[in-house]
């Protein structure tokens, strides 16, 4: 009879054994590209555990279990669309960001037409749509352009409607309304109103301009006039007449 001892015997770290790594800030997880038997070394490309990253992940075997040891993960920089003739692309989004379209006026990239991760600039929000004001930032992230648009200013739909009061004459259920004629306005955008359509007893017009989704009314110019029922004594000869 042989007894065999399998004490010493220690376990090959497969494939689908896994380990975690931070890279960029975010706990991923990753594998070893082929089978590690104890104490020996492997890897993993960057890309395979983090989108976006180059590099290469480097893994040990410890009986059957997989310990990273160390990385050279970079993240990617991003093609340049000016570089490449495009004028616009679309963007992805990435943790709070959201899709735009990206109009870019100038070139970016550096010296191998790339633009570097981290590198920032603004873009007219017009650039997504005639109808928005303001500017809006964008972003190279790990190789993806990246778009914040929650500066942009908004227009003003039909259903959009601001309030004028003239002579007291406002209630805000009927009276002083004002909605926007066309189907959407752009920020900024403006139309003239008449004064009498508010109160008979004005001329003149009213000013509507869309801020940011919102209607507000300028009545500045917008003049009173005498209602007919208000009548002034003619004095002629020393008799006033009626």
């Amino acid at each position: 009879l042989t007894v065999v001892s399998t004490e010493t015997c220690m376990l090959t770290c497969s494939r689908s054994t896994q380990a975690s790594v931070v890279i960029g800030g975010q706990r991923r997880m990753v594998s070893p590209i082929q089978p590690v038997v104890h104490q020996g070394s492997g890897w993993q490309l960057c890309s395979n555990a983090a989108p976006g990253y180059s590099g290469r992940i480097y893994l040990s075997c410890a009986d059957g279990a997989v310990v990273v040891t160390g990385h050279t993960c970079e993240p990617d920089p991003c093609p340049d669309p000016t570089a490449l003739g495009i004028n616009e692309t679309a963007v992805q989004d990435y943790s709070g960001f959201s899709s735009a379209a990206l109009a870019l006026g100038g070139t970016l990239s550096d010296i191998n037409g790339t633009i570097p991760h981290g590198t920032t600039w603004t873009v007219p929000c017009k650039a997504i749509s005639y109808l928005f004001g303001g500017d809006y930032e964008m972003q190279c992230f790990a190789g993806q352009l990246v778009a914040n648009t929650s500066t942009c200013a908004g227009p003003c739909d039909n259903e959009t409607f601001g309030l004028a009061a003239l002579g007291g004459n406002l209630t805000y259920e009927e009276e002083g309304r004002v909605y926007v004629e066309e189907e959407v306005l752009k920020h900024d955008g403006s139309f003239l109103v008449g004064c009498a359509t508010i109160h008979p007893l004005y001329s003149g017009w009213i000013n509507m301009t869309c801020s940011d989704t919102e209607l507000s009314a300028d009545t500045s110019l917008c003049d009173l006039g005498c209602p007919p029922s208000l009548a002034a004594p003619l004095v002629a000869g020393g008799d006033a007449l009626a």
